[in-house]
């Protein structure tokens, strides 16, 4: 266990004999990969590996590596990634449900780190003495959670505009003239609508595109005829 407390990684600790291929002439570990070191049964995760990066991002890095590990132990992979898409849900029908976040929830302003006075920091004090729990509470509701899926069910779409009326991003509900399949159907893409190029001057479809999605939920909201779907997507790695 390795505390992480700095911005660069201190490398001083590494025997003197493993320390020319574990250590790179500018100062950082020298990885063969994102998590194997160059040497072969030593492996690296976290900002030690990344540099300085979030909670988020480190946590991540970590379980990736833990995989990593776990296959060199056992000389095969035992997990594999799936996405886990939950049922199509919607809030006016009877029985349905949101994502739970609300509308006031998309104006939370960050909450400012407490921090300890510089004169009381020293080698074992915490520098961010954390959050109270009401305020803590109020900080982790403003997460969009991303875990969500909005779709528009295009037979159902009567294109009144109401969700091009309300969304926050420009790129996140397009106007599109048709999608883009591969040959097992699978969309990679989207033609927009272009005067001078598309057989149509108006679009035949709206789409959200899901790498400009927020997840605010807006668009589902103000849907009128209630087209909106909402599903709930989650990475798992069972074991195989």
């Amino acid at each position: 266990m390795i505390l992480a407390t700095g911005q660069f990684p201190q490398a001083a600790w590494i025997d003197a004999a493993l320390a020319p291929k574990l250590v790179a002439r500018d100062g950082w570990l020298a990885s063969g990969s994102a998590h194997q070191t160059a040497q072969r049964n030593i492996f690296v995760a976290g900002d030690f590996a990344l540099g300085a990066s979030t909670l988020i991002q480190a946590i991540g890095h970590a379980k990736e590596c833990a995989r990593k590990v776990d296959e060199w132990l056992t000389g095969a992979p035992r997990r594999n990634s799936v996405a886990q898409i939950g049922a199509a849900v919607r809030s006016k029908l009877p029985g349905g449900r949101t994502t739970g976040r609300t509308a006031e929830m998309n104006v939370i302003p960050i909450h400012p780190m407490p921090t300890l006075a510089v004169a009381a920091r020293g080698p074992e004090a915490e520098v961010e003495t954390g959050f109270a729990e009401p305020v803590a509470k109020e900080e982790a509701s403003r997460c969009y959670l991303c875990h969500y899926k909005f779709e528009i069910v295009d037979r159902e779409c009567v294109l009144c505009d109401e969700c091009l009326k309300v969304k926050p991003v420009e790129g996140c509900i397009v106007e599109i003239a048709s999608l883009l399949r591969d040959d097992e159907g699978r969309i990679q893409g989207y033609t927009k609508v272009d005067k001078s190029g598309t057989d149509s001057l108006y679009y035949n479809r709206l789409w959200i595109d899901q790498s400009q999605c927020i997840r605010c939920g807006r668009c589902e909201a103000v849907c009128p005829v209630n087209a909106i779907t909402i599903q709930k997507v989650t990475l798992a790695a069972p074991t195989t």
